[in-house]
């Protein structure tokens, strides 16, 4: 039976309002001339879709055979490095465009992220886990980069805060919680209160909001091994300069820890740019020295990429600065996205509960399951072959 527009729009927007902009703009780069054809055989297979897990693979199926219909060879064909790189870089900029259309940032959001695309332009060297760790160990603060909606950035900081547990006496500082729930977080730690009522009591909905469950394991680690773990967030009621505002209380909240123990800060990446929280912190520690562990930078992703013709795993950046890897890109701000996607489908009275609860049981989207999918996608239809190619997917 063939749905509706009005029922793929209601149902399926999620994955289709944005998967297919992206597959249109690789249409438009292989095949310009065949763009607005190829957009409307898309979007009457995915009309003509049953099933809300099969859409990703209709869309496939449809932008092939538009192609062949209408003449266009798909012969596999081998590209180089910089070819491969360049269409991940559009693929990069097209969900960029999309996430910024969806959220409209304010200019001074703007301006914030800038000094951090200035700091992880480029990297110095490779390094290897051994000598980051041994670098934290040599620091009073380490500041490792969370990608807020990305999974895999808190298994990195696990791994790492595992390897220095009876190394150096460690202190947990977390911005997911606002400072002045500091007595919650202890109860909840404790043992007095359980997860709901601690979630409840620091309106954790309003103050965060991202998966809990991908936060839970650092909190329970420091738990179990008797780490401290202290709340370092604020929400300044001002607009303007909010985050820069923010950058001083944290900074505040951190001098103010033990000062014998190392600092372990798990904090936004943006705010490790050198003139946000590093600044800061300085002014109120000199002396102390401050390790800054960037995640996932894209723009280093591809210049390692290009010039080693490998994935990166840990670079060193500068004396004070190193990025970790856990991540393609396209998965990192994919998981975004999905998030943001995830969270308006909740909050959206048009689309009935029965369809929510179908596609999100358990407010978490497999978004790495549909962007390898989509990624394949790419692949064929721009004919890619060669060992490159895996550079393109997740």
């Amino acid at each position: 039976m063939q749905r509706s527009t009005t029922e793929i729009e209601n149902e399926a927007r999620w994955l289709f309002t944005y998967d297919a902009k992206i597959l249109k703009e690789v249409c438009s780069i292989f095949y310009a001339d065949l763009y607005d054809d190829i957009s409307k055989d898309i979007f009457c297979a995915v009309s003509e879709t049953d099933e809300l897990d099969d859409i990703t693979t209709s869309m496939v199926i449809a932008a092939r055979e538009s192609v062949e219909r209408k003449g266009k060879r798909l012969e596999p064909r081998h590209y180089s490095l910089q070819e491969i790189v360049e269409l991940q870089k559009e693929t990069f900029k097209t969900i960029y465009h999309a996430i910024d259309e969806h959220e409209s940032p304010e200019e001074e959001i703007k301006r914030y992220r800038k000094p951090y695309k200035k700091d992880t332009g480029d990297y110095e060297r490779k390094s290897k886990e051994k000598e980051l760790l041994e670098e934290m160990l040599k620091s009073d603060i380490v500041l490792i980069g969370d990608h807020h909606t990305l999974r895999e950035a808190k298994t990195k900081m696990m791994r790492y805060l595992k390897r220095l547990i009876g190394k150096k006496d460690i202190v947990l500082a977390l911005e997911m919680v606002p400072s002045k729930y500091q007595k919650h977080l202890d109860s909840y730690l404790s043992g007095e209160i359980n997860e709901d009522e601690f979630l409840c009591r620091i309106k954790y909905d309003e103050t965060w909001n991202f998966v809990f469950e991908d936060y839970k394991p650092l909190i329970e680690f420091a738990k179990e091994r008797g780490i401290p773990v202290i709340a370092i967030n604020s929400m300044p009621r001002r607009k303007k300069g909010r985050l820069l505002e923010r950058d001083k209380r944290m900074a505040e909240a951190i001098a103010n820890l033990d000062d014998g123990k190392l600092a372990y800060v798990v904090v936004g990446d943006w705010h490790l740019a050198s003139n946000h929280l590093p600044r800061e912190l300085k002014k109120r520690l000199r002396g102390k020295r401050i390790l800054r562990v960037f995640q996932n930078s894209e723009d280093i992703y591809w210049n390692y990429t290009i010039k080693t013709k490998r994935r990166p795993g840990i670079v060193k950046i500068s004396e004070d600065s190193y990025c970790v890897f856990s991540a393609n890109p396209l998965l990192k701000l994919d998981s975004y996205l999905s998030f943001r996607e995830e969270e308006d489908c909740f909050f959206d009275d048009d689309i009935p509960e029965d369809v929510k609860c179908h596609i999100f049981p358990k407010r978490r989207k497999n978004y790495r399951k549909q962007l390898k999918t989509f990624m394949r996608i790419v692949s064929k239809l721009a004919g890619l072959n060669g060992e490159h190619s895996r550079l393109l997917h997740v």
